[in-house]
């Protein structure tokens, strides 16, 4: 079980480690003093099951330690001006930060295909509607992070890309999933088999035509 807790502090942590035995705590937010505060070398050496810690790094709109290594730009922004390799180092770079700071996963990078507008949920997140584009920057930026020593997180299965709505806020929608075949999956397809068990996928709250059944979500639904 992973769940969020305080980035302000180490008192929202230190409880739910030691008194419930989580294996796992998202920092969510700007705050940096939990990350920096040194309590998380603590939790993690007295956790008896072992502690991952996660943030959702991915650049632009979606930063968490800007505040100790700076801005980058969104993903978009990146497959536009830099080459793979370029994102490759950038993101061995940020890991590095990432793990300095007790962080084990990151919850990045998106795999969605997508060319909605840049402020919309998934937008800028996304690095291009080329689901061949999206597969060569989104795994360089993994194996970046795992060079770092922090283990990647592909989002949003099956596709967030071209959803119906903004899933943080109700329920949303994807076009079926023949379609997502032959383009929001092909970045898992390509990136699953090459980074293997050193990866994980978060599942979308997305409604599937052809997979799921109607209101339940994919993060639900056995299917998936």
């Amino acid at each position: 079980v992973m769940v969020g807790v305080d980035p302000s502090g180490p008192g929202e942590a230190t409880t739910v480690v030691e008194d419930h035995q989580v294996g796992g705590i998202f920092v969510g937010g700007d705050a940096t003093d939990l990350l920096t505060g040194g309590v998380l070398p603590t939790l993690r050496a007295g956790a008896p099951l072992g502690l991952m810690v996660a943030v959702d790094e991915e650049g632009g709109r979606v930063q968490r330690i800007e505040g100790l290594d700076g801005d980058v730009p969104s993903a978009r922004e990146m497959a536009a001006t830099m080459t793979t390799d370029e994102v490759r180092d950038l993101a061995a770079r940020r890991g590095g930060v990432m793990a300095e700071h007790g962080v084990t996963v990151d919850l990045a990078p998106v795999v969605d295909v997508s060319d909605q507008p840049d402020r919309t949920v998934i937008g800028d997140r996304s690095w291009s509607d080329d689901p061949a584009t999206v597969t060569a920057y989104a795994g360089a930026y993994a194996d970046g992070l795992l060079e770092a020593g922090v283990a990647p997180v592909l989002k949003h299965f099956p596709g967030h890309g071209e959803a119906s709505a903004d899933s943080h806020e109700g329920a949303a929608s994807t076009p079926p999933l023949d379609v997502l075949r032959d383009r929001d999956l092909l970045p898992y397809a390509e990136l699953l088999p090459a980074l293997g068990t050193r990866t994980a996928v978060m599942l979308g709250h997305l409604d599937v035509p052809g997979l799921t059944e109607p209101g339940v979500p994919a993060s639900l639904s056995p299917a998936t």
